[in-house]
C-alpha cells in the first residue's frame, strides 16, 4: 500500500467511524445499520456532505446542518484517530490470531480422533478469510 491508498483507507474508516458516532451521539440511534462500503467517490465528499448522503440513503429524517457536522467532525478527531489507530493494531494481529484459533481448534480435534487439517479454499485476492478446517472421518486409533 502506497501513502496515498493510506490516506484514503483513512478518510474512510474516519468517515464510517464518524457516521456511527453522529448516529449514535448526535441523532441518538442505537439501532443497527448496514451502511457497508460507499463509492469511492463519496468519500471524497466532504464530512458533512457524506453524512448527509449516508443519512438520505438511510431514510433518517434529520435536522443537522453541514457546519455542526463538521464542527462534529473536527471535535471528534482525536477519537477517530485513536479508533483508526486501533484498527491498524488489529489489521496486522489479526491473521496471527485467526491463525492461531484454528490450528487450536486442529490440535484438538485431532486430539480427539478426528482428521483435520487447515486448507486454503481460494486466493486471499477474494477474501482475507480464505483459511478453514477441513475435517473427514475419525483416525484408526479412534476407532
Amino acid at each position: 500500500m502506497d501513502i496515498e491508498d493510506f490516506k484514503f483507507k483513512r478518510r474512510v474508516k474516519y468517515y464510517r467511524y464518524g457516521l456511527h458516532l453522529v448516529l449514535t451521539e448526535l441523532l441518538k440511534r442505537n439501532d443497527i445499520y448496514a451502511v457497508g462500503d460507499s463509492h469511492k467517490r463519496y468519500y471524497e465528499m466532504t464530512f458533512p456532505e457524506f453524512i448527509c448522503h449516508k443519512l438520505r440513503e438511510l431514510e433518517i429524517e434529520h435536522q443537522l446542518n453541514k457546519e455542526e457536522l463538521q464542527q462534529f467532525f473536527n471535535h471528534k478527531e482525536v477519537i477517530l484517530r485513536d479508533m483508526f489507530l486501533a484498527n491498524i493494531i488489529r489489521w496486522q494481529l489479526g491473521r496471527v490470531l485467526e491463525l492461531h484459533i484454528l490450528l487450536d481448534r486442529v490440535l484438538y480435534l485431532r486430539e480427539n480422533g478426528v482428521k483435520a487439517t487447515i486448507k486454503r479454499y481460494f486466493h486471499s485476492h477474494l477474501s482475507p478469510r480464505n483459511i478453514g478446517i477441513l475435517s473427514y472421518g475419525r483416525t484408526n486409533e479412534s476407532k
